[in-house]
């Protein structure tokens, strides 16, 4: 019994205690803060229907877009002497999405840039700019347009900034259907790396100079540094564009992984959408248009979407392989044991029906330029009865008539000249000695020539020789160079830098062989 009413009078003191504490009284309402100085009226600032802070998280992209719109042609031609000097830093930056202050300072230095001063700002305003061009708002055309963009990517030079604006220009220039000036200029680098891919793409269609300098943009191995390069640099570049060629076709047939798909892809159609990561949005659907840019891109608008037909829609050049620069390290290195270069390359892994391939564009090569290299003897048949008719007609005239007094008084070279048959069968033979010992000057040298070669071989006077027959030395050096040519595969006489020569160290022991 005590314990219960123990409790009881626990309870009653409680709720007495809670009765007592609560009590409600009547506060008055205090008033609204002062406005700090130099604040715009709430009027003239643009507020969000719900709240400055989370205007971005409340809003579709699109919505934003189309209330950036709507903001950009009420503030167009809004003018500030506001200087900003914080950081300001947000994702598609939009009037409404600045506070008071900061957007203040926007319009000031819009306001100085439009006058020709490209003051430094945070990259959101650089941004928010680009945006109002992008919709031509502020300009009085798209060509003004196109020329602020660029005057932006010009001046402002930051990464974050110029690799969007790079791609809204070409953007601007054929959504707005600007000319052929405007195109040149967005497209310049996108014409150039389209080029380098169409030529590993279709090399057949392309000459053998633009494929290897194709082939030399991709590669990780740079041929034009090698010694082989240097001293031939017109048969490299041939015949690595030839091997090329051959390696793409030997893969087509086998319906293998090409170069050509690895560096280049598959020409397709891809969906495009202009200005993208942009605040953008269209006033109205764009009519259909197609836009050519070079053979192998161009820009197709069909109901108010577009699609881009091209070989690499960023239009940036391919990173270096070493796919490609083990082909041609390998392609080199067989061209310089075909065509007999005193100095070898050592073999990589290429795999072995690539290598045969390879093998067999620089032999075809090889023998293509040996057949060319040789004098080419053609006989004009038509021309062989007037010969026939003016060899007669001297005969006649040799011939003597005892009639003729005035004929009868020849010269020495003229009686010897003309020879009766009997006369020739009693004429006295060549000695036999004497045509089995005269012998063909070595690879067609003169005597002056092979006299100068030995001199320089035996380090002689060769320069009191050139001047004694009066010859001059580059003609014989380069006379001699020529002709051996074709025997050793190379120069044999080098310039020392200044008006001297000397023989190539390589082929001393050659050439003293070919002289005897």
């Amino acid at each position: 019994m005590t314990d219960v009413a123990d409790r009881e009078t626990i309870n009653i003191e409680l709720n007495k205690k809670i009765d007592t504490e609560i009590v409600y009284t009547a506060q008055a309402i205090p008033p609204r803060p002062t406005p700090l100085p130099g604040r715009a009226p709430a009027a003239e600032r643009p507020r969000p229907a719900f709240g400055q802070l989370d205007f971005d998280l409340q809003h579709s992209l699109t919505q934003r877009a189309r209330i950036f719109r709507e903001d950009a042609l009420r503030y167009a031609d809004r003018e500030s002497d506001a200087v900003y000097t914080g950081d300001f830093q947000a994702y598609y930056t939009t009037y409404r999405a600045l506070p008071t202050k900061v957007l203040e300072g926007y319009f000031g230095w819009r306001t100085r840039l439009r006058r020709g001063i490209y003051a430094d700002a945070p990259l959101s305003f650089k941004f928010l700019y680009a945006y109002e061009l992008l919709g031509c708002i502020g300009v009085s055309s798209p060509a003004e347009g196109f020329e602020a963009l660029e005057a932006l990517r010009q001046h402002y030079r930051e990464r974050a900034l110029t690799d969007y604006l790079d791609v809204w220009l070409r953007d601007f220039a054929v959504y707005y259907a600007l000319d052929e000036r405007y195109l040149t200029r967005a497209f310049d680098e996108v014409r150039r790396v389209d080029r380098l891919r169409a030529a590993l793409k279709y090399p057949d269609k392309y000459g053998s100079d633009e494929v290897f300098d194709a082939l030399s943009a991709v590669s990780s191995y740079d041929v034009t540094r090698s010694p082989f390069y240097k001293a031939n640099s017109e048969v490299c570049r041939e015949v690595l564009a030839r091997v090329y060629r051959a390696v793409c076709a030997s893969e087509a047939e086998r319906g293998a992984t090409s170069f050509q798909e690895l560096f280049c892809g598959i020409a397709g159609d891809i969906p495009y959408q202009m200005f993208r990561n942009a605040v953008f949005i269209e006033t109205e659907k764009h009519p259909d248009a197609t836009v050519e840019i070079d053979d192998v891109r161009r820009y197709i608008c069909r109901f108010g979407r577009w699609r881009c037909e091209c070989l690499g829609v960023s239009g940036k050049q391919p990173a270096k392989s070493t796919a490609m620069g083990e082909l041609l390290h390998e392609g080199e290195r067989i061209a310089r044991d075909v065509f007999s270069f005193s100095r070898p390359l050592k073999p990589n892994g290429l795999k072995k029906r690539t290598l045969k391939t390879v093998q067999q564009a620089v032999e075809d090569y090889y023998k293509e330029r040996k057949q060319s290299s040789r004098p080419v003897v053609t006989v004009d048949r038509s021309l062989l009865s007037g010969i026939r008719s003016d060899a007669a007609l001297t005969m006649e005239r040799l011939l003597i008539e005892e009639d003729e007094p005035e004929c009868a008084v020849l010269t020495p070279v003229e009686t010897e000249t003309v020879l009766t048959p009997a006369e020739i069968g009693t004429m006295p033979s060549e000695p036999a000695h004497e045509t089995e010992h005269r012998a063909a000057p070595p690879a067609g040298l003169t005597e002056d020539e092979q006299q100068f070669l030995l001199l320089l071989l035996e380090d002689g006077p060769w320069r009191a020789f050139a001047s004694e027959r009066r010859l001059f030395p580059s003609l014989l050096a380069d006379s001699i160079n020529e002709k051996l040519f074709e025997l050793i595969g190379d120069t044999v006489l080098e310039s020392d830098g200044g008006d001297g020569y000397a023989v190539i160290e390589d082929y001393r022991d050659e050439l003293r062989s070919i002289l005897g």
